[in-house]
């Protein structure tokens, strides 16, 4: 089964691809291509989407949410998970793993997709959104052997959670220390530079900080629908 978001357009020949290529791997239970943003030149967070798109080719721990899956062992594992906010894709495909079954990336182009983000507050959502998925995720499946979201936790936590706290007391003491604690920004920017470019280097240190707001509603409300609400409005 083919699925697919609705701001998203499949491109000729991906569905005889995947198809052919779950034909011929059994076992594969999932299959994604390469998807690319529509729009990538109408504004920054539009490329970022695009970027996050391009991952490497080869047998993955997750796919996003459009792909083609075995229905049969989607429906073994109980689906998607409808209680989640978010990464409810990666969370399947958790499950379809403990099960035995194989995700995998091709480098086929397999879809279209239309954030339409132009705005700041737009991108600052999602990020806030992405930390929820990632504090929930570490909830449910973060003591399993996968560590689901662990890192990515431990990460929001140290840049928007633990340094702030340092940096504030630092200036409340009044020691020198501060200027050296305020340089890990700019230097973690440069040392993600080389790998993802400038752009994206700033807006994913930036990122944490929605990220880290969207693991205190998680934590906070989260449990209760509140946060959940919040997303919807």
């Amino acid at each position: 089964m083919q699925f697919i978001d609705g701001d998203c357009q499949i491109v000729p020949g991906w569905l005889e691809t995947a198809s052919q290529y779950l034909a011929t791997h059994e076992n594969a239970v999932a299959v994604a291509g390469r998807v690319r943003e529509r729009h990538p030149e109408k504004s920054v967070f539009n490329r970022l989407c695009d970027a996050e798109w391009n991952q490497p080719a080869g047998q993955v721990d997750a796919i996003g949410g459009i792909a083609m899956m075995r229905l049969d062992k989607v429906l073994a594992v109980e689906g998607f998970r409808e209680t989640l906010l978010a990464g409810e894709e990666p969370e399947l495909c958790l499950r379809l793993r403990r099960e035995g079954g194989e995700i995998w990336r091709l480098e086929t182009e397999m879809a279209l997709h239309d954030a339409d983000m132009t705005r700041f507050f737009q991108w600052w959502r999602r990020s806030r959104r992405a930390g929820y998925a990632y504090a929930e995720g570490r909830a449910l499946h973060g003591a399993g052997p996968e560590r689901h979201y662990v890192a990515e936790l431990r990460r929001i936590l140290f840049w928007a959670g633990l340094l702030p706290v340092v940096i504030l007391a630092l200036v409340l003491s009044g020691g020198p220390w501060v200027r050296y604690a305020l340089v890990l920004y700019p230097l973690q920017v440069l040392r993600l530079v080389p790998r993802e470019g400038g752009e994206r280097a700033f807006f994913l240190t930036l990122g944490k900080f929605p990220e880290m707001l969207g693991v205190l509603d998680y934590w906070i409300t989260g449990r209760c629908g509140v946060a959940i609400k919040r997303y919807q409005k």
